[in-house]
């Protein structure tokens, strides 16, 4: 499914230092896709709703879709 949707992991894993907010994450992944109309079709897919259901037993998630500049 991600291949089809044309996509890269930009970021898995890593350190991470929190400087300001609320938000403290303890682990990111980012994945690019070609645009943000793909990223949201992977996220809504079928195939990646079994993994979504999933998730919440397994981690807690914060999760966002964002367009950016290239």
């Amino acid at each position: 499914m991600l291949a089809e949707l044309r996509r890269k992991y930009r970021a898995v894993g890593g350190r991470i230092r929190h400087t300001a907010g609320k938000w403290t994450p303890t682990y990111l992944v980012m994945i690019e896709f070609v645009d943000f109309d793909r990223a949201n079709e992977w996220y809504d897919s079928a195939e990646y709703a079994a993994l979504k259901a999933r998730r919440p037993v397994a981690v807690q998630t914060d999760a966002i879709i964002f367009e950016g500049l290239s």
